[in-house]
């Protein structure tokens, strides 16, 4: 995923349209439509108020927006607790979202 997809996915499940949203960073809604389409890239600061509007911790938000990366070398314990782990993450910051499943 990339973090434009993180950020749209993020605010549809807050239920905020893109106008709400870029208002509450301050920002326009051309702005916030450049940022989920990945045309533009935010700064560390608008990235923390993205991720304070959204109601997400900003790790998350960037793990979620991260790239794939290769797991290989890592043993089948270690990747079960890797994915334990994102998954308290997830739903710590997305404690009344049903439709998250894993």
């Amino acid at each position: 995923m990339k973090l434009g997809s993180a950020i749209q996915n993020c605010r549809q499940i807050r239920g905020m349209s893109k106008a709400e949203l870029a208002r509450q960073i301050g920002k326009s809604r051309s702005y916030i439509n450049h940022l989920e389409n990945d045309d533009r890239q935010p700064g560390l600061t608008v990235l923390k108020e993205l991720a304070s509007k959204l109601q997400i911790p900003l790790s998350v938000l960037i793990l979620i927006g991260s790239e794939k990366i290769s797991l290989e070398g890592f043993s089948e314990e270690d990747l079960n607790s890797l994915a334990s782990t994102l998954e308290e993450l997830i739903r710590s910051a997305f404690p009344l979202q049903s439709e998250l499943e894993f």
